[in-house]
């Protein structure tokens, strides 16, 4: 790693589990790959690298990277699909979520996945600040940095996003 890298790589190292599971999270279930897009947040923040401060908290910067790159993976699947529209692919590409229902080991396992679907239902900027807050467990002050949205903003729409997530799940018949 070059000298003028502000971040040690064992730094990086530490923080690839965290975003890749952050990233499997945001992508559950839209067919595309977690591992593929974790990589291009961390090539995004080798090619960045200028702009991290040492004084900044390396995590938030790598979130911000992370739910950006993912926020940008969405919006060119929407275009292509918009795209295939007009013209049909004769490549035979899809983009099918892989089979949740097969391999299921046990009742926790299922109740996972259909957790890990419902999440994966709701819109943005839901989906994130479920994540960022619940699963990924960080603080209003650090998802405030990751999307640069007021803290105030983002308690309101944890409340609601477990509003939404309670009610899809009592339609599925689960009593959250």
């Amino acid at each position: 790693m070059p000298d003028n890298i502000p971040f040690p790589q064992h730094e990086l190292d530490t923080w690839y589990p965290k975003i890749f599971r952050m990233v499997t999270a945001l992508t559950y279930g839209s067919g595309m790959d977690a591992e593929d897009i974790t990589q291009d947040v961390f090539l995004k923040a080798w090619n960045k690298s200028d702009s991290y401060h040492s004084d900044s908290n390396l995590g938030t910067w790598l979130y911000a990277i992370a739910r950006n790159t993912v926020m940008d993976a969405y919006r060119k699947r929407k275009v292509r699909s918009l795209l295939s529209l007009f013209k049909q692919r004769d490549d035979g590409e899809t983009i099918e979520p892989a089979d949740p229902d097969a391999g299921r080991a046990n009742d926790n396992h299922e109740l996972r996945e259909v957790l890990r679907r419902t999440i994966s239902k709701l819109d943005e900027p839901y989906r994130s600040i479920l994540i960022l807050r619940e699963v990924e467990d960080l603080s209003y002050a650090e998802i405030a940095d990751i999307t640069g949205t007021p803290e105030g903003t983002l308690k309101s729409r944890l409340f609601h996003a477990k509003r939404l997530l309670r009610e899809q799940l009592t339609q599925l018949g689960i009593t959250p």
